[in-house]
């Protein structure tokens, strides 16, 4: 839903008077002092004429000095009146600013709302191969990808390999404080599969996840979804 025009304030409401009678129909005022209500970049705005059950919100988009104009009259199911030189005019908390106030908020919750169903909904599509094989794409041949029940998505990595080596080491190391001893890989593949030359094992523990393995290349960036183990 579209959300309502709202406008500014004026801090304790200060008020002046009108210079002159104006009509029903009339789309200029003049005021005795117009720095008191909301100018420019403030506009458009309200400003309440008269005092108590008869007064009227006008709404207005431009002020020069003392001259309002651009007036809408009997704003917001007020009565557009005539009114006499002196009648008081101010930027008054009015009906419409109360109600527009609560309904752009329920708005922006239904909204927040539909938001949430749809990430909800997006994550409940997501499926990821938990049995790997080597391939091209997933070249995980040991420490396959482990296997529960419920697992839950937490977070996608993305990093560069740190160290290249001929012999099963270390090549890349995650530090997060997310990641517990009961974190699983719930998917794993490398920008360059060519540079994994043998199986990729890993571990996690608390704060980190550790990637071993042979890499050949410095310039390979490794993919991993992690998820918590159900309970």
């Amino acid at each position: 839903m579209a959300l309502q025009d709202m406008f500014t304030a004026k801090a304790n409401s200060p008020a002046t008077t009108l210079t002159a009678q104006i009509a029903a129909d009339a789309t200029t005022l003049t005021v005795a002092d117009g720095s008191v209500l909301p100018q420019a970049p403030n506009l458009p705005n309200l400003l309440t004429l008269g005092s108590d059950e008869d007064a009227e919100v006008v709404k207005y988009s431009a002020i020069s000095g003392n001259v309002v104009s651009g007036l809408v009259r009997g704003y917001s199911g007020t009565t557009a009146s005539v009114w006499g030189e002196g009648t008081q005019v101010s930027r008054q908390f009015t009906s419409y600013d109360h109600d527009t106030f609560i309904s752009n908020i329920e708005a922006l919750q239904d909204d927040v709302d539909a938001l949430d169903d749809e990430v909800d909904g997006k994550q409940d599509e997501l499926t990821f191969d938990t049995t790997p094989t080597a391939s091209s794409t997933n070249p995980v041949t040991s420490g396959g990808i482990k296997t529960y029940t419920d697992n839950k998505i937490l977070y996608f990595y993305q990093q560069s390999t740190s160290t290249t080596s001929a012999a099963t080491t270390e090549f890349c190391n995650i530090s997060d404080s997310r990641i517990t001893a009961d974190t699983v890989v719930l998917n794993c593949e490398f920008t360059v599969p060519s540079a994994i030359t043998s199986g990729v094992t890993w571990t996690t523990a608390a704060g980190y996840i550790s990637l071993k393995g042979i890499c050949t290349s410095n310039t390979c960036k490794v993919n991993l979804v992690l998820g918590q183990k159900g309970n």
